[in-house]
């Protein structure tokens, strides 16, 4: 407590500074404590105007310790042996609002902050009961959230689940609503419908959703307003979450919205089936270490690294001999190669926030990654493409479709899926159709040549699709 409460007037840059071995150990421990993952924890410190954090005798002002994870995060993942002793994640769901936390604060004064950000922001916290994931938020959430989303504890977990996702996508009907249901979850404890995500865990498999900031361009698999009114749709803007009257061609009236009141289950949401999977490659998976031995975490981070690069090389290898010459919608033989690095890394860097699409430095970052190149000992050089390539691949499976594109999918995807277009979502999205006609929702999925509307320009209306998403 005594070294955060000067750990302002520190210069961490300072070659000659050490971290201490014994405080950064105890800042470990202290933040590893259970407090720290409660809701309520979240919640209050957010509410308060000022804020202080105790522990035994001593008090230090909360804004140390927004500043203490503020550093932990810059220099966590600098090469620098001096700095070893604080290179661990601070990780607890209140260092994960921590890490936002000056945005967080003007957006609760500003009015409220949005109730899909603060669900998203406390998926790890613990509460007593399952409802509280979304009703121990609502207090810090914006005006408008509150009053739609009504406080019931006679509703059951699963019935709010799904009536929040509808709400979710009623407030984004305007600008691409399927992104608060770009989901690829393995590991829902709720028995829900497949386009409905489970809010009470902590969704952590990573998400293609990017910002709209100068230096990244956002995906628009979807394409936009423009290329549907193309094809004769009026503009998404206009349309909401209103229940279908019988008979209604929803491929005309493009309404994304619960089928109707018999099945509120049910998603219906116009669309293309752009390609087959054709093969799905799995991405070997490392679990994370969270113990306090930092050598064992870096043996950990170092067998995931090379676990992954060794499954890039077989894939790199399929690509190049198993897919058949003339399916390849690159155009050019060298353009698949490009194709297969800038797929790893869906394209981006792994820095926040990330830039798109990345430079064709990257190429020969790849090539030294993969062991080749004049640069392949350069360490710093390469490490940018390696944390891009573990950070996309992490939780997905590598794989090739019919058309031959190169893709990463959920990790439950499977050969056979299709790789759908769906109004409203940014990213393609791999479906599943059952016996009965209706589709399930795999997940997201990143497949490089249709991520900029390009599929939705080129598709012609005779090819649509009412996708019934079950």
């Amino acid at each position: 407590m005594n070294y955060i409460r000067t750990i302002r007037t520190v210069n961490f840059d300072d070659p000659k500074y050490v971290p201490p071995k014994d405080e950064w150990e105890a800042i470990k421990h202290l933040w590893n404590r259970p407090w720290f993952g409660r809701l309520w924890v979240v919640q209050e410190a957010l509410l308060a105007r000022k804020a202080t954090f105790n522990c035994g005798r001593q008090s230090v002002d909360f804004d140390y310790f927004v500043f203490l994870k503020e550093v932990n995060m810059k220099y966590r993942r600098v090469p620098e042996p001096r700095l070893s002793p604080m290179q661990y994640n601070l990780s607890s769901q209140l260092s994960f609002a921590l890490w936002d936390w000056s945005r967080l604060k003007d957006l609760q004064s500003q009015g409220g902050i949005p109730l899909i950000q603060m669900i998203n922001t406390t998926g790890k916290a613990q509460c007593f009961l399952p409802v509280d994931k979304v009703y121990g938020v609502l207090s810090v959430c914006q005006e408008f959230d509150r009053r739609m989303v009504k406080v019931d504890y006679q509703v059951c977990i699963r019935c709010l689940l799904i009536s929040v996702a509808g709400y979710m996508l009623l407030r984004r009907e305007a600008v691409s609503p399927l992104t608060v249901l770009q989901t690829h979850q393995t590991n829902k404890s709720q028995s829900l419908p497949s386009w409905v995500p489970d809010y009470t865990i902590d969704d952590d498999e990573g998400h293609l959703i990017l910002p709209p900031l100068e230096g990244c361009k956002p995906f628009s698999a979807g394409a936009n307003n423009t290329a549907w009114t193309a094809l004769g749709f009026p503009p998404l803007h206009s349309l909401g979450l209103t229940g279908r009257a019988n008979g209604e061609d929803s491929l005309n009236s493009l309404q994304i919205c619960y089928e109707d009141v018999r099945t509120p289950e049910t998603l219906v949401v116009p669309g293309f089936v752009a390609d087959v999977i054709r093969a799905v490659y799995a991405t070997p998976r490392v679990e994370f270490y969270t113990g306090p031995d930092l050598d064992e975490d870096a043996r950990v981070k170092s067998r995931r690294k090379e676990e992954i690069l060794a499954a890039c090389r077989e894939w790199e290898y399929s690509v190049r001999n198993d897919l058949p010459s003339e399916c390849n919608p690159y155009h050019r033989p060298f353009s698949r190669s490009e194709a297969f690095w800038r797929t790893l890394i869906t394209d981006r860097d792994a820095n926040y926030p990330p830039k798109r699409p990345v430079g064709d430095d990257f190429a020969d970052r790849f090539e030294g990654w993969m062991g080749r190149g004049e640069r392949l000992h350069e360490e710093a050089y390469v490490r940018p493409y390696s944390d891009a390539a573990i950070t996309s691949c992490l939780y997905r499976s590598f794989a090739t479709t019919q058309k031959g594109y190169l893709a990463l999918v959920p990790a439950k995807a499977t050969s056979g899926q299709l790789v759908c277009i769906l109004r409203g979502g940014n990213v393609p999205f791999i479906m599943s159709q059952r016996g009965d006609g209706y589709f399930e929702l795999v997940g997201e999925a990143y497949v490089h040549g249709i991520m900029d509307g390009e599929f939705v320009r080129g598709a012609r209306r005779e090819d649509l699709k009412e996708f019934r998403i079950r």
